[in-house]
């Protein structure tokens, strides 16, 4: 409550969400029409049918349902924000970026709470440590990127110049 934060939603996916709060709010002002004195005004934007803050039990309830009725497997819903984080640190998404996107005041507390070493990260890790037995730096990804970029390999050390000749 105590800072704003901008959205970070692709411009289509904006307009759907906003769409969908929009057709909620209506439904909501149903609610409060048809509650008249007995809507409890919280200046929430999800409610219970009476306008009370939502039973985190009946929240959960729902997410069950929907989650089944998806055919997903079992998560819980509370699961769903550490999965967020752990996937777009293995996308390589910057841990300042991750913090803002989580709402965390500090990296400590996104990078302690919300994050797991995934597998495919330490075989990543450690496999970059393979030139140091093997002598060859590059990687066939690395080489396409060089190829790409239309320059030099910048782990390429074996230059031919006049100075290296003498």
């Amino acid at each position: 409550m105590s800072r704003r934060r901008t959205s970070a939603i692709q411009s289509d996916s904006a307009a759907r969400l906003v769409e969908l709060l929009r057709q909620h709010r209506v439904m909501q002002a149903g609610e409060r029409f048809e509650r008249g004195d007995g809507w409890a005004e919280t200046g929430l934007v999800f409610t219970s049918s009476i306008g009370t803050p939502l039973e985190p039990r009946n929240v959960n309830r729902r997410f069950d349902q929907l989650r089944e009725k998806a055919g997903l497997p079992w998560l819980r819903l509370h699961d769903l924000r550490h999965a967020f984080a752990s996937m777009l640190f293995s996308e390589g998404v910057p841990a300042r970026t991750v913090m803002e996107l989580l709402g965390h005041s500090t990296i400590q507390l996104t990078m302690n709470t919300y994050t797991h070493v995934m597998p495919e990260t330490q075989r990543d890790a450690v496999g970059r440590l393979d030139h140091l037995f093997t002598g060859d730096r590059s990687t066939d990804e690395e080489d396409d990127n060089a190829d790409e970029a239309g320059g030099p390999d910048p782990t390429d050390t074996d230059t031919d110049t006049d100075t290296d000749q003498q």
